[in-house]
């Protein structure tokens, strides 16, 4: 068990970078931070965000691709539903929503602007 002053919240969780695995919570192996990231992945995407999604962001992202889905938390905790994710930029996506690969953010952004257009 970790020690109480490093407990862990769900939305701690869903935000964790792997710099704080290492120097916070002193998991040193890049394998088994690998690991964990992996794991991490999977719970975003198979998450109930019913309580924080009323835009159903996330069966939208899903349906253009089910490894989409891991976005909705850190899309929502921007304050985006999809009624706005149109009118943002593929550095927003990258910066404040944490969506690394840029194939993902092109293809998001190009399904979001097709709904507008």
């Amino acid at each position: 068990l970790l020690p109480q002053e490093q407990q862990v919240d769900g939305d701690l969780l869903l935000r964790l970078t792997e710099e704080e695995l290492q120097t916070d919570l002193g998991m040193k192996s890049g394998i088994t931070r690998k690991r964990f990231f992996r794991e991490l992945t999977e719970l975003k995407t198979f998450a109930n965000y019913s309580t924080c999604d009323r835009s159903n962001l996330a069966d939208w992202l899903g349906s253009l691709d089910p490894r989409f889905r891991q976005y909705t938390y850190g899309l929502v905790s921007c304050g985006l539903d999809r009624s706005l994710l149109h009118r943002v930029s593929e550095q927003q996506l990258l910066e404040d929503c944490g969506i690394h690969l840029g194939v993902h953010r092109a293809r998001i952004l190009t399904a979001a602007r097709a709904i507008t257009d």
